[in-house]
């Protein structure tokens, strides 16, 4: 008997939408494109650099201020002012009993010691505190200097005082200088290919890498970075926080001064406890004060600093180091709510809310673009949603409703949720129904389907805590691929236990 011939088969793969497209554009604009982006990005990394270095030195001088030597000198400076101190009993008024004026004179106090300016970057004599004495002793104290000893004596005497550091860093982008000649030559070169037919292309991939509308307000060719230096007190009298900058010549006391120009400004409490009242929970420093005193935060400045959750990543670093400071002097807690500085801190910060709520609206559509208050319909992403849909919104632009960023949540599919050890409650209807990210594999089987696949993605509000199954009889509960379901440690099964240890797989294999 001859044998059966296998029946042929035939397999249709389309693959002219997997081709790879050739670009067509001058090599020579390209190299161009390349420099410039190659110059962007090392701007970006010298700005993340200037940032880490001052949230660094903002624990520096925190300790300064907290040291035992600026505390006793601090305090026998503050001594001679009348204002608050009775030189007759020997002993200060009630912090009750302070007011506005009270800090006013003891400032205008502790910069009567100021000398001459004198730079000491350089000087390699010792540490800060060693420094600031000499500088003290022989009149050559700065503003700085005097400010330290203010807030050491201050939080001597069981005030809650914050010592405030503003930045000014370097350059986020290039400057026009920086840059003037690449683009003499990306437009020498762009004239040469004007009418050929890729030329719109390559004039928006140049927008992308520079803004050449963006806002110069904080910066020019004779702006150096710089840090600035001053402080706040919570005076309970006035149940509030006061400003203390010590500008030239006598110091200003609550008024917000935004000619120093910075673009981060973080806050640092101490990390000693004077009382039972004054305590350091986990967290508490460094705060960030830039809504309240960098000018135009909302619009202007945020083309000028590195992304918020770049920032927010950086200042959660660190806090670790100014929580391992107050272990040292036995002085951290657990954030709780029960605690009086959380409690205070959290009021602050919702003033600080209302105060940017309170401005009128942005007069330009791009500024609601990643704006940290508002957004529009028109610039949700992908997986983000307003809920609820019947959110009162906080205004109009061009007759479209303005909402708040608290209302913008962002959604993920079932499988997501579960990597992040949450579950979809049963009988939910989806927030939104996008369209699947298609892979390789998916795009061969898909063949000549034009209808897009979707997938539907659950919000927050439409989740619930995952519940580990339990094993038994010996069983470990695994789900419908045979895997088991272990992508937090909380999810492990009960009754059953994970044996983290490199190479235990083969071990197992020879019992």
């Amino acid at each position: 008997m001859e044998k059966k011939k296998p029946a042929s088969l035939t397999v249709a793969i389309p693959l002219d939408s997997l081709t790879k497209k050739h670009s067509k554009q001058d090599p020579k604009l390209l190299e161009l494109l390349a420099l410039k982006r190659k110059l962007k990005e090392h701007y970006t990394l010298m700005h993340s650099v200037h940032v880490l270095c001052f949230l660094a030195h903002s624990r520096v001088i925190n300790r300064t201020c907290d040291s035992s030597l600026c505390w006793a000198l601090g305090i026998s400076l503050l001594a001679n002012t009348n204002a608050v101190y009775n030189q007759k009993t020997k002993q200060f008024i009630r912090l009750s009993l302070w007011s506005i004026e009270h800090v006013e004179a003891c400032l205008v106090s502790l910069l009567s010691y100021q000398g001459m300016q004198l730079c000491t970057e350089n000087n390699s004599c010792g540490d800060y505190e060693y420094q600031l004495v000499r500088r003290l002793s022989e009149s050559k104290s700065t503003e700085g200097d005097c400010l330290i000893l203010l807030v050491a004596a201050l939080r001597s005497l069981g005030f809650d005082v914050r010592i405030i550091l503003g930045l000014h860093p370097i350059p986020l982008l290039p400057s026009e200088p920086a840059t003037k000649m690449l683009t003499s030559k990306t437009k020498e070169i762009k004239s040469s290919n004007k009418g050929k037919h890729n030329r719109k292309i390559i004039s928006s991939d140049e927008e992308d890498i520079f803004d050449t509308n963006s806002d110069h307000h904080y910066y020019n060719e004779n702006s150096k970075s710089s840090i600035t230096l001053f402080a706040e007190v919570f005076l309970p009298k006035l149940n509030r926080w006061v400003c203390i900058d010590p500008s030239s010549p006598t110091g200003v006391v609550d008024k917000v001064n935004f000619k120093h120009g910075s673009l981060y400004v973080v806050g640092a409490c101490s990390v000693r406890s004077a009382s039972s009242e004054l305590v350091s929970y986990v967290g508490r420093n460094p705060v960030d004060l830039s809504p309240r005193y960098v000018q135009d935060w909302c619009v202007s400045a945020r083309t000028h600093r590195i992304p918020a959750e770049k920032w927010s990543s950086f200042l959660d670093i660190q806090s670790r180091f100014f929580d391992k400071d107050a272990v040292e002097y036995d002085a951290l807690v657990s954030k709780l709510s029960t605690v009086p500085t959380f409690q205070r801190d959290k009021k602050d910060k919702d003033s600080i809310q209302e105060k940017l709520l309170s401005e009128p609206l942005p007069k330009r559509m791009q500024d609601f673009k990643n704006h940290p208050l508002y957004v529009l319909q028109r610039h949700l992403l992908k997986f983000q949603v307003i809920h609820p849909p019947d959110s009162i919104p906080l205004g109009y632009f061009r007759n479209e409703p303005v909402y708040s960023r608290d209302c913008l949540h962002l959604c993920h599919t079932r499988e997501s949720w579960l990597k992040e050890a949450m579950t979809v409650r049963l009988h939910e209807k989806p927030a939104k129904v996008v369209k699947a990210r298609l892979s390789m594999k998916r795009k061969l089987l898909q063949g000549s389907d034009s209808t897009p696949p979707t997938v539907e993605v659950f919000g927050p509000w439409q989740v619930e805590p995952y519940v580990p199954p339990k094993a038994e009889n010996g069983i470990v509960p695994r789900n419908a691929h045979g895997n088991v379901d272990l992508f937090k440690p909380c999810m492990l099964p009960i009754g059953c236990a994970h044996l983290c240890l490199s190479g235990m797989f083969y071990m197992v294999l020879f019992f």
